[in-house]
């Protein structure tokens, strides 16, 4: 009768079969442990709930740190930016005063500089020759008092000055841009303006282009 070698293994051959049969329960064995220790080892290095609550603790103090130094640093910029407006205010307050002042200053040199009406009408009445070389193609500041307020043959305006010959008065011919002013002049005010004298015609001094100041 022959024996089937599959069912009926031979000594050396179970021996090689449990040997294996020992490798693989050690392998599986030892693969547990080490779960079990990597286990056992994060439950023992994660942090306490003390921990934790610590944890928590310290960041929200630092978040409240940085709010604390945010807003310090926003209450800074703003001082910083209403500083730089007040000191932008005051420095454009300070020219405007200035330049107002120097305005001021000017227009009193230009009027106390300003040349009398009656001198010129007297100048040009005494030698027109010496008077046009004096005062004929250049642009002057006069004063004077206000005779009459006038209108020319072609629309123009014009303000006769008062002097010693009324029929004589010097002329003084301004353009539309000041119409406005002038319309508020009335005979025997004062005034002050800038002028191009032209001359004497048949005894009446002109003065062209002028602007009142």
């Amino acid at each position: 009768m022959t024996t089937d070698p599959s069912t009926n293994p031979t000594p050396a051959i179970a021996k090689k079969k449990d040997r294996r049969l020992f490798y693989a329960s050690i392998g599986f064995g030892g693969l547990f442990c080490l779960c079990l220790i990597a286990s056992i080892v994060a439950a023992n290095c994660g942090p306490s709930p003390e921990e934790l609550a610590e944890r928590a603790t310290q960041e929200k103090a630092a978040a409240a740190e940085r709010a604390t130094r945010e807003r310090a640093a926003a209450v800074e910029a703003a001082e910083w930016q209403q500083a730089y407006e007040a000191e932008r205010e005051r420095r454009w307050a300070a020219e405007k005063v200035a330049a107002e002042k120097d305005a001021a200053e000017k227009a009193a040199a230009e009027k106390a500089a300003a040349i009398e009406i009656r001198t010129v009408f007297k100048d040009y009445d005494e030698n027109e020759v010496a008077a046009d070389t004096k005062y004929r193609g250049k642009r002057l500041v006069f004063t004077g008092t206000v005779q009459g307020i006038n209108r020319g043959p072609l629309d123009d305006i014009y303000i006769t000055m008062a002097c010693p010959n009324q029929f004589l008065a010097p002329q003084a011919y301004f353009a539309d841009s000041d119409r406005a002013a002038i319309s508020e002049l009335r005979k025997g005010h004062k005034i002050y303006f800038e002028g191009e004298v032209t001359g004497m015609t048949m005894g009446t001094v002109f003065i062209k282009k002028c602007k009142l100041r």
